[in-house]
């Protein structure tokens, strides 16, 4: 049999008093004055479409008692209690609460109490004489969404940190990487601004060290010139290790930077446009950037004067205030999503809490810091960061597209393949059923294929498949669907066409 219930303890669930099918809002109510527990109970019982379940106490040490039982949604708490008062009865409720929306109940109009109170954690300050029972109601459960909002911003935000973090690992690593290669890169390109190769230096290189080893090992070298050869060698040995590096890069590698170059660019150029309404802090990120002569910074003080600059010669990146004469980051960052404006933006703003922050990077910020903690080192490391970002986003975009492509075409022939041509043929057929239409399947097969590839090697049979696909791409209509069926074996859809116009198109073929 169940034990029975702690004194103090009533629900309220305006159904059959069964506590075991309460399901609702668990409020702890605190309140000493017998009257104002009753007039309390009534208003959340007369509350329309709420269900509440009020467990009452008191005294401080009893709902402290209760409240180490746990399970309650919000805590009402009157400050002025048998055993304690003021505000040190809400810091003992603060401390045991673990995060639970409290809301403070006081029979006196005292707006320095009522800010103390919040400033100390209470979630608001009620005037039991102002109370009714839809105002009431309406406080618990504001209280009870804005906590719930509250914990969802704190696991976005450190789910953003940890994102954020992990980010800035990988660029280390990405960083730590290119270093190495852009000075193989850059030795690369001084070899060949000589007029020489790898190979070419190799060979004498090659030569040089042989014939160290064999006066080595003849024993003719004399002991005044043995420690000059060493050095010779050893000097060597390390041209020969800079000289494979450099015959390991792959000529024909690229590199992508900023605005889609793929070329090998040591003293990259960043153009960076800061739509920003006060010169002051314009003037402050300019004196930063000055430095730089690789940094060409812009400037737009609206976002109508911000999109005319990206429509004519957009920038690498955008500084974006968050307010600006013509609105707001917010709008301007969903305008650029309409108008498909894939430019990294760095939200740079004097409004700086993390709600602003996890809203600006949803809406596809780059990243955001408020304008007191601009500094150089900030600031440069929020643009290698960001073109990073951007250049990762904009490899995974073209990575899915594609696996889009390669889903639909032949990757050899360049023509739509089997799977997308049957999907297509039972879209045409269900077409021509439906409205009386004709259509024309061309099957097309190459003749002593096998013969080439036996002949020439499949290299050779490779091409020939290309070209022919490049042929039937040339030869037919804008509507015509040509396929590689599979091996030799090529199919062409052509829709509405007719029997004597299908031969014209087959002649052509």
């Amino acid at each position: 049999m169940p034990g029975p219930e702690k004194p103090g303890r009533d629900k309220i669930d305006g159904r059959d008093g069964h506590p075991d099918k309460i399901k609702g809002v668990k409020v702890l109510l605190v309140e000493d004055n017998p009257a104002d527990t009753r007039l309390l109970k009534g208003m959340l019982s007369d509350a329309k479409g709420a269900l509440f379940e009020v467990v009452c106490a008191d005294r401080l040490s009893t709902g402290l008692s209760y409240l180490s039982d746990g399970g309650f949604d919000v805590i009402l708490l009157d400050l002025i209690l048998p055993d304690s008062r003021d505000l040190e009865t809400l810091r003992s409720f603060s401390e045991k609460a673990l995060g639970l929306p409290i809301l403070v109940l006081t029979g006196l109009q005292d707006e320095s109490l009522a800010i103390q109170a919040v400033g100390r954690g209470a979630e608001d300050y009620l005037v039991k004489g102002n109370l009714d029972s839809a105002v009431l109601t309406r406080a618990v459960n504001f209280a009870i969404e804005r906590k719930r909002i509250i914990e969802v911003l704190k696991n976005t935000t450190r789910d953003l940190e940890a994102t954020i973090s992990e980010l800035r690992r990988s660029n280390r690593k990405v960083l730590e990487q290119q270093k190495s290669v852009i000075e193989e890169e850059r030795l690369k390109v001084l070899l060949q601004i000589a007029g020489t190769t790898a190979h070419e230096i190799n060979q004498p290189l090659t030569t040089i060290l042989g014939n160290i080893e064999l006066m080595k090992g003849a024993g003719k070298v004399p002991s005044d010139l043995s420690s000059f050869l060493s050095k010779i060698e050893l000097a060597g040995k390390r041209i020969a290790d800079i000289v494979s590096k450099v015959q390991d890069i792959h000529n024909l590698d690229t590199r992508p930077y900023v605005g889609d170059i793929n070329i090998i660019n040591f003293d990259q150029e960043i153009d960076i446009l800061s739509v920003e309404n006060s010169d002051k802090d314009f003037s402050k990120i300019s004196d930063i950037l000055a430095g730089f002569d690789n940094v060409n910074l812009r400037r737009a003080r609206s976002a109508r004067e911000a999109f005319s600059v990206i429509e004519e010669d957009p920038p690498d990146i955008i500084f974006l205030d968050y307010y600006i004469q013509d609105g707001n980051c917010l709008e301007f960052l969903r305008r650029m999503h309409e108008r498909q404006k894939d430019i990294p933006t760095i939200v740079i703003t004097g409004k700086g809490n993390e709600m602003i922050a996890s809203r600006v990077i949803q809406e596809g910020a780059f990243d955001y810091f408020p304008k007191d903690m601009v500094s150089e080192k900030s600031l440069l490391r929020s643009i290698a960061n960001t073109l990073e970002k951007s250049r990762l986003k904009r490899e995974i975009k073209q990575a899915h597209e594609k696996l889009a492509e390669m889903s639909i075409r032949d990757e050899l022939t360049g023509l739509y393949n089997r799977r997308f041509f049957l999907e297509a043929l039972e879209k045409e057929i269900a077409r021509s059923n439906r409205f009386k239409i004709e259509f024309i399947l061309c099957l097309i097969d190459l003749d002593h294929f096998k013969m080439i590839n036996d002949t020439y090697g499949h290299p050779a049979g490779d091409m020939v498949l290309a070209e022919v696909g490049r042929m039937l791409q040339e030869l037919i209509r804008m509507n015509d669907l040509p396929c590689r069926y599979g091996g030799e074996e090529f199919v062409v859809i052509l829709p509405e066409t007719r029997l004597e116009e299908a031969r014209n198109v087959c002649e052509r073929f």
